[in-house]
């Protein structure tokens, strides 16, 4: 790490940067980036002393070893100097291994919490095992991976189905699992101050904190710094780093996903099922393979649809539904004139508007809502939306007219996914639109419904024509704004009289949230039912979906836009509005496999409760709090 030039140039004397470490390859410094090391009193630097004793040892892995060599050299430097590792290694690497014989047998060391995770579930083989992995890792290096082996098991295992809990906490592994994990990926009891504590009697306090920073050198030590002196002497300088950090994480995390590809595809390949290439897709969208994908997902879907109709129109007329017989021609066209009849829409004047979160609206945890940046004006045309979600009865009248099946009713894939105790959504493979797994009406908004359905529903309410579609992300968010400009279409503020006597919490300040008087969202109704952990301090009286038109329309004659239930979009999912036009066209690149969904729900936690609130799902997802609205 030190700079053997540094009397040759107008440097200071600082060690030198960190090298990226080629995949496969394990680099060890004597110290951190940015610092030296210590020549030390014997005939050997401090780190040398150390790791000639190592060497000596039998039966150590490389990173057992170069760990003790850490601790050594910070034990005999009192924490000045701390040795620094780089990369990671595919194999096993012993200086000297256990016993004389050369055929030895090795087990595999994991070089990282994820990759011992992995090695935990798949051993284990279970869709609980995988679905653990994917919980704690959901953009793991083997996410893809679980993902397929997942939905292989998915027909089987639906009597187990497997919970998803929307929380950023890890969910605690299952037994087998944890019992799996290497003793290296046990938390340490009790982890070292994230930053040196500041001798007393320091007088420039923030350039010891940057100091301290630089010599650290993680992307959280320079976020401490920031959070200490977010107006200090090296602000840009910190965020140039983490930049840096974040830029370089992220071109290692694509290297590592290209290496992967392959092998994910081969799994995807066996499996050959919808789940299977779908999360493929979701983590793939622009791989060697997608174009492959697509057309076996195509292929796939077109098969399924045409035995679900076949097996509808073959059914004995005595053993069918009443309104799933096959009707005429005339009756089916008299049903999407009736469909069409009850759509509502309400003709909206587009103009200029800034879309998106600013810098200061908080989104998850109270941080910065990334997804919804950059904030950038976009011009808005004339249009048409529906001011209700499409119903139950509209989509009912679709089914009858078509005879289609959802994706959620069909063999290997059924089920739709629904709130459990404690905030988690699991599949239940007996719900779908007709029983979504909580009471509803004709006009209850249609739920259950992949993006695969709804793209079936607007190709028939159609016809020959392609006048009704849905919004773009730019032209809903318009929408749901109506000319306003705050986080929430309504004040969050309550007047002098309500701040006065409002209700709060027992044993908090909180005051209690406007925002039941204005959307069906999570409250206390749904915390009382079903411990939901993610609520706004309010009661509508409903845990679930209600009918349209329940709350107030806002300020362009629209209903529900904020809560009831999520709506799909047209644009495919980018994790940010970086690079969008200004127009209002939707997005038809990034990752195509998943789609914009806006609005929020019932269920959806505080933060989503916004009019710039946006989430990524898979084209295949259906849920008991996701439908759609019509424009033109």
């Amino acid at each position: 790490r030190n700079n053997p030039y540094a009397r040759n140039f107008r440097s200071s004397p600082t060690g030198l940067a960190r090298v990226q470490a080629p995949s496969g390859t394990l680099i060890h410094y004597a110290t951190r980036p940015g610092s030296v090391a210590e020549d030390g009193g014997g005939s050997h630097g401090t780190y040398t002393e150390a790791l000639l004793a190592q060497i000596d040892e039998k039966g150590v892995p490389i990173e057992t070893a170069l760990k003790r060599v850490t601790v050594r050299v910070r034990d005999v430097t009192k924490g000045k100097q701390e040795p620094w590792m780089e990369g990671s290694l595919t194999g096993d690497f012993y200086f000297i291994v256990n016993g004389g014989s050369p055929q030895i047998t090795v087990q595999q060391v994991p070089a990282t919490a994820d990759a011992a995770a992995w090695q935990a579930a798949d051993s284990t083989g279970t869709a609980v095992a995988y679905q653990a992995y994917l919980t704690e890792y959901p953009s793991g290096l083997y996410a893809g991976a679980a993902r397929i082996k997942l939905a292989t098991l998915r027909p089987v295992a639906a009597a187990a189905a497997p919970s998803i809990t929307p929380s950023t906490s890890p969910a605690a592994a299952p037994p087998a699992m944890a019992a799996a994990l290497p003793e290296t990926s046990q938390a340490p009891s009790g982890p070292p101050p994230l930053m040196t504590p500041v001798p007393p009697g320091t007088k420039d306090v923030d350039g010891f904190v940057w100091r301290d920073a630089q010599a650290k050198g993680g992307k959280e030590h320079f976020e401490a710094y920031l959070q200490r002196f977010p107006k200090g002497r090296y602000v840009m300088a910190a965020r140039a780093a983490i930049k840096g950090l974040v830029q370089r994480e992220g071109e290692r995390r694509a290297q590592e996903l290209a290496q992967a590809e392959p092998g994910i595809w081969q799994l995807a390949r066996q499996a050959n099922t919808q789940d299977g290439y779908r999360a493929f897709l979701q983590d793939y969208p622009n791989g060697r393979f997608t174009a492959q994908a697509l057309t076996a997902l195509r292929a796939l879907e077109q098969a399924a649809a045409t035995a679900a109709a076949a097996a509808v129109a073959a059914a004995p007329a005595d053993s069918r539904n009443a309104s799933e017989r096959v009707l005429t021609a005339t009756e089916r066209e008299a049903q999407r004139a009736a469909a069409l009849r009850e759509l509502s829409l309400t003709r909206i004047t587009g103009a200029e508007f800034n879309m998106g979160a600013d810098a200061e609206e908080p989104g998850e945890n109270g941080t910065p809502d990334e997804s919804a940046q950059p904030q950038h004006g976009v011009r808005v045309g004339n249009f048409e939306m529906a001011a209700y979600e499409v119903t139950v009865a509209q989509f009912r009248k679709f089914v009858t007219a078509t005879g289609y099946v959802t994706e959620a009713e069909r063999p290997g894939q059924s089920g739709c996914y629904g709130p459990a105790q404690g905030g988690t959504w699991v599949l239940k493979p007996a719900a779908n639109w007709r029983a979504p797994g909580h009471t509803q009406t004709d006009t209850h908004p249609v739920v259950c419904v992949s993006f695969a359905d709804v793209s079936a529903y607007l190709q028939w309410l159609n016809g020959t024509s392609e006048r009704y579609r849905l919004a773009s992300e730019a032209e809903w968010e318009f929408a749901a704004r109506a000319g306003t400009t705050s986080p929430r279409p309504w004040s969050d503020a309550a007047g002098f009289f309500a701040r006065a006597w409002g209700a709060v919490k027992p044993g908090t300040t909180e005051p209690t949230s406007r925002a039941c008087k204005y959307a069906n969202v999570a409250d206390e109704s749904l915390r009382s039912q079903l411990e939901w952990p993610a609520t706004l301090n309010c009661s509508d009286g409903y845990p679930a979906a209600v009918p349209g038109a329940y709350f107030g329309k806002n300020n362009f004659g629209l209903y529900d836009m904020i809560g009831n239930v999520a709506e799909w979009t047209q644009d495919c999912w980018n994790a940010s509005h970086a690079g969008v036009g200004q127009d209002a066209k939707p997005r038809n690149t990034g990752d195509c496999s998943r789609r914009a969904v806006r609005g929020g729900s019932w269920a959806s936690p505080p933060h989503t409760i916004r009019s710039a609130a946006r989430q990524g799902q898979a084209q295949g997802y259906r849920a008991a709090d996701l439908g759609f609205r019509i424009a033109r």
